[in-house]
Parts: C-alpha cells; sequence; structure tokens
C-alpha cells in the first residue's frame, strides 16, 4: 500500500524576483546591493534537517519565536540565533533524534541556490513478463524488473533579498520521505505438454526431464516474481519571508507517525532549519554553532559529508537482486531457442 501526505504552503507562490538594473544609469555607477547583476553580494546558506521525536521541543520556543505563516500543517517562524541554537542542543538529546546538514549553498541576491539532504533509493516498481510463445503455449518465461531511483530526503532552492528591515528569503522546498518498503510477490507458471500431445519438454522442464525421465510432461513449473511498493510521506512549502538582522527560517512539515523495532508507534517531526548571511561573514561563523559552513563540530571539525545517509533500518539503499528462473540462465532470464 502506499500512503501519501501532502502538504502544501502556498503563501506567496513565487520567489522574489532580483530587482532590475536601471539600464539608462552610466556604466561607472556600481549595481544596487539588492540586485542580483555580476559583483553584488552574495549570500550562503546553511541548512539543518532536523527529525526530532515527540513534540516537547516546541517548549524551547515558547515565546521566542516570531510566527510567519501555516498552512495545510506546515508552520513558519523567524528565530534568532541563541534560541536556534537551544532548539539543536535540545532536539540531540534524544538518541532517536536525526540531524542533517545540507552541503553549503550560496548564490548571488535575488538568485537560487540549490542543496538536499538525504540519500537516493533503488526499488524494483513493476516487473515485465517475457514468454516465448503465446499465453498458454510458452516454453520458458522470465520477468525483468523495472527499477526506478527516488530521493528519500529534502530538497531546496534558496534565495535572498535584502531590503530595509533585512533579508527576504526565498524557499522552494519539497520533501520524500520513505515510510517503508512493502514487498509483494505473484506465481506464474509454464504448463507442460499434455499426455496426448507428442512434443518435447522444453524450457523449464528441458533440464529436470534430462535428469529425470520419469518427470511428469503434465506438471508445470512454477515461479515467484517480487515487486516494491514504496510507502512515502510528502511536502511541499513554497514562499518568499522576512527575516531580520539575525533571524533563521524555521520550517515543520508536520508530524507523523513511525513504529519502532518492537512495535511501539512514535511521533515524529520532521523540521528545516535555514539561515542566510552575507558570504563573507558566514564563512567566519557559522550561526548554528557548528563552526564555519561545511564543518561540524563546536568550533570546528571535519567536514560534512556531501550527502548524509539517513537511517536504513526501514530505507534499504538498492533493490533486491532480479528474480532468478530456474532453466532460463540467471537474472533477467534468456528463453529457450
Amino acid at each position: 500500500m502506499l500512503g501519501a501526505i501532502i502538504l502544501a504552503a502556498s503563501i506567496p507562490t513565487q520567489l522574489p524576483p532580483p530587482p532590475a538594473v536601471d539600464p539608462t544609469a552610466p556604466a561607472s555607477a556600481s549595481a544596487p546591493e539588492s540586485g542580483g547583476a555580476a559583483g553584488g553580494p552574495r549570500f550562503a546558506f546553511e541548512v539543518r534537517d532536523i527529525q526530532v521525536e515527540g513534540l516537547d521541543w516546541r517548549g524551547v520556543l515558547k515565546g521566542k519565536t516570531r510566527r510567519l505563516g501555516w498552512q495545510a500543517g506546515v508552520s513558519i517562524w523567524a528565530i534568532d540565533e541563541r534560541t536556534a541554537r537551544s532548539l539543536i542542543e535540545h532536539v540531540q538529546k534524544s538518541p532517536r533524534t536525526v540531524v542533517l546538514q545540507a552541503p553549503p549553498a550560496v548564490a548571488e541576491a535575488g538568485q537560487a541556490a540549490r542543496t538536499l539532504t538525504g540519500s537516493t533509493v533503488q526499488l524494483v516498481v513493476d516487473l515485465e513478463r517475457r514468454a516465448d510463445g503465446p499465453p498458454g503455449q510458452e516454453s520458458g518465461i522470465a520477468y525483468l524488473p523495472i527499477l526506478e531511483q527516488m530521493h528519500n530526503g529534502v530538497d531546496l532552492s534558496l534565495s535572498a533579498t535584502p531590503d530595509a528591515d533585512g533579508l527576504v528569503v526565498g524557499l522552494n522546498l519539497d520533501e520524500s520521505t520513505i515510510q517503508g518498503i512493502h514487498t509483494g510477490s505473484f506465481e506464474d507458471a509454464v504448463d507442460g505438454p499434455s499426455p496426448a500431445e507428442d512434443r518435447p519438454i522444453l524450457g523449464l522442464f528441458r533440464r529436470r526431464a534430462e535428469e529425470d525421465p520419469n518427470v511428469s510432461r503434465a506438471g508445470a513449473m512454477k515461479l515467484q516474481a517480487s515487486f516494491q511498493v514504496p510507502e512515502v510521506v510528502r511536502s511541499h512549502v513554497e514562499g518568499a519571508w522576512p527575516l531580520k538582522p539575525g533571524e533563521l527560517l524555521l520550517v515543520s512539515l508536520g508530524a507523523r507517525t513511525t513504529a519502532e523495532k518492537w512495535g511501539r508507534p512514535v511521533v515524529v517531526e520532521r523540521l528545516v532549519l535555514v539561515s542566510a548571511r552575507p558570504e563573507g561573514v558566514a564563512g567566519r561563523r557559522s550561526m548554528l554553532g557548528a563552526g564555519p559552513v561545511g564543518e561540524t563540530g563546536a568550533g570546528g571539525g571535519a567536514a560534512a559529508s556531501p550527502f548524509p545517509s539517513l537511517p536504513s533500518a526501514s530505507t534499504p539503499d538498492s533493490a533486491p537482486p532480479p528474480p532468478i528462473v530456474p532453466g532460463l540462465g540467471g537474472p533477467g532470464g534468456i528463453l529457450p531457442e
């Protein structure tokens, strides 16, 4: 069963465009600070993708947030640097919390930069039946797996445009979270020749007939084919919000229920924390207390992995091998001549 939850924040619906440059201005005039022209200000974005157990983390924020909006289960706030660091310290106390750092992203003012967290998962989404004859008359069959890949994580497009009160931060976010992968299967068979038919035993029966001349000519060889159906949570957030100097954008993608290995349901809320700073300032100190952008640990440390992996207990990174069909040459099948 494929389950999907779709959340959408639609206020506003587009990222802010870069301000236009006056074409009549003298060539020696500098581009406006808020423009996207070459040589203008560049902004570095930091992103934390947080999956926190429970809802009590909101107590850390009481009285320290500026509400920016809510739509269809998606909540958006502005918080200051100290509150952001307190939030991360609080959620990391739980061993079940996952905090991922996205690769650094940099863009000129008003232009979009893209980054993401998570991993790519390959699935057997369908099976293609191959046979050497019409139904009921084939002597060999095989099922070829149809493989597809999907992103398991958060994909973000970010922009920052200076204004009189600080920054307008644009966000276009797509989340695809695999809650689990369900495996289904079915059987298929090739019927042997009837006792009245005088034709050789072929296909799936050839090897067995050679080994055992008493094999039933009317028997059937069965095979089992397997496929996968993911259980997916999807979210989409798109808009632009004003931030004062020193503020960060905090987005809640809503809560979802997962099951531990002992079967006890656990409520997990997914948060995305975004900061935008002028590139030179961001390189000196992280707003999230993790050293320069792209590093982890207090005061710096090893560079963050470009694509941190999500927990893989229920989200394998690869599909199982395609089914092997007896007598047909292994995965994918080779039909008898």
